[in-house]
C-alpha cells in the first residue's frame, strides 16, 4: 500500500472520528439542556435588541419630523423677512437679467417684482463663443451711426430695452448666437428717465469674459447699475471677474438672504456678500438705512 493511500485512509478515519466525537458531545449537551438554554438565551437577547432598535428608530423618526418642521418654519420666516425688507427697494427700477442657465428663475424674478422692479428682459448668455473674434455671421450692425462689436451690441441692446423698450438689437444678437432671449416684457407705468440695472446670474465660466468685458464697460459708461450673483458652492472665479470692475456680487443666491442681498445691491448697496471666500461684507448689506 502506497504512502498516499495510507494518508487518505488515515485522513478519512480522523474525519469520521471527529464526526463521532461531535455527535457524542452534541447528544450530551442536548440531554442536559445546555444547548437549548443557550439558544433560548440568544433568542431572548436578539428580541430585546430588536425592541430597543425599534424604540430608537421611532425616536429618530420623531426627531426628523421635528427637524423638517423647523426647517419649513425657518424657510417661511426667511421668505417673510425677505419680502418685508425688500419691499419697495426697487420701486421704479427697470431690470434686465443676463444668465447662463436656460431656465428662468421664477422665484428670483418674483422677488424683484415684489421689490417694485419691472423685469423687462431675461436673456441667456452663450459662454461658448470665441473670445477673440465676433461670432460667426456677425455683421457688426450699426446702431445709430456707430458700428458695434458683439459686447458693445449686448450692452446697447440691454440699455435700449431698459430705456426705450426696444428689443431689435437683442433679437439680432439672438439670431447671431450671442444670446437667447428667454423672456421680454413691455415697460409700463413709468415714463421718462428711471433707474436701470442689469443682474448677471451665473455660474460664470472663463469662456466669454472678453465679450462680457466690453459689455460691462459699455453699461457702466451708460450709468447702469450692475450686480453679479451665483448659487452657493461655485468656485467664485466668475464673481472675482465682476468684482474687478467694482461690481457688487452675491455668492449665495440660492440660500436665505441671497435674493435680499441682490435686491439691496441693485438698489445701490456696494460690496461682496455671501459666505466664504470673496464675501467680505457679510451675508446681506447693512440695513441701517436706505441703500447707499
Amino acid at each position: 500500500m502506497g504512502l498516499n493511500q495510507r494518508y487518505l485512509i488515515i485522513s478519512f478515519a480522523a474525519i469520521f472520528m471527529a464526526l463521532g466525537i461531535g455527535l457524542l458531545v452534541g447528544m450530551s449537551l442536548a440531554n442536559d439542556g445546555t444547548l437549548v438554554q443557550r439558544q433560548e438565551a440568544l433568542i431572548s437577547s436578539l428580541e430585546a435588541d430588536f425592541v430597543l432598535l425599534q424604540g430608537e428608530l421611532a425616536n429618530l423618526r420623531n426627531e426628523l419630523r421635528r427637524a423638517n418642521l423647523r426647517a419649513s418654519a425657518a424657510d417661511t420666516f426667511a421668505q417673510a423677512v425677505n419680502e418685508y425688507l425688500a419691499s419697495d427697494r426697487l420701486q421704479g427700477y427697470r431690470v434686465a437679467i443676463v444668465q447662463t442657465d436656460s431656465q428662468i428663475q421664477r422665484a428670483l424674478v418674483g422677488t424683484l417684482k415684489q421689490a417694485g422692479a419691472q423685469v423687462l428682459a431675461v436673456v441667456q448668455f452663450s459662454a461658448v463663443l470665441p473670445t477673440n473674434a465676433d461670432p460667426p455671421g456677425w455683421d457688426r450692425p450699426v446702431w445709430g451711426s456707430q458700428a458695434l462689436s458683439a459686447g458693445e451690441a449686448l450692452a446697447t441692446g440691454l440699455y435700449a430695452c431698459l430705456n426705450d423698450g426696444q428689443t431689435d438689437l437683442l433679437q439680432n444678437l439672438a439670431r447671431a448666437g450671442v444670446l437667447g432671449v428667454l423672456e421680454e416684457t413691455s415697460a409700463a407705468g413709468t415714463s421718462g428717465p428711471c433707474p436701470v440695472a442689469v443682474l448677471f446670474v451665473g455660474p460664470w465660466p472663463a469662456a466669454g469674459q472678453e465679450l462680457l468685458h466690453s459689455a460691462i464697460t459699455a453699461l457702466q459708461r451708460q450709468g447702469c447699475q450692475l450686480v453679479a450673483a451665483e448659487p452657493l458652492g461655485t468656485d467664485g472665479n466668475g464673481l472675482a471677474f465682476f468684482r474687478s470692475f467694482g461690481i457688487s456680487t452675491v455668492n449665495h443666491l440660492d440660500c436665505p438672504g441671497g435674493e435680499l442681498a441682490v435686491v439691496l445691491s441693485l438698489a445701490g448697496a456696494n460690496g461682496s456678500f455671501g459666505y466664504g471666500r470673496g464675501a467680505d461684507d457679510g451675508i446681506i448689506p447693512c440695513l441701517g438705512g436706505d441703500a447707499e
